[in-house]
């Protein structure tokens, strides 16, 4: 499947956590929204307020990106040595 980065992508990740709360995101945070903002595209806005399960950081962002006209990021533009070295880092922490 296909997932692309954006802020509705969160209201995904709420209700999962409901169910698996050890998931954890990956590549879901400001450093990389900012790193690839270039690759950023215009998606449709959450109308949710907040996410109680998110984490305070995922929030915060949530809530940046609400803000934002190019709030949705192409996850496949994404360089493969970033995305290795992130999921690299999740795993071993």
């Amino acid at each position: 499947m296909q997932r692309y980065w954006e802020h509705p992508e969160y209201s995904l990740d709420d209700p999962l956590r409901s169910y698996h709360p050890h998931t954890q995101s990956v590549m879901m945070d400001r450093t990389t929204f900012e790193t690839f903002q270039n690759y950023a595209v215009s998606g449709a806005r959450n109308k949710s307020q907040n996410l109680n399960l998110l984490s305070k950081e995922e929030n915060d962002l949530f809530q940046y990106l609400k803000a934002l006209e190019k709030n949705r990021l192409e996850q496949e533009k994404i360089p493969q040595m970033y995305v290795d070295r992130c999921l690299k880092n999740r795993i071993e922490s």
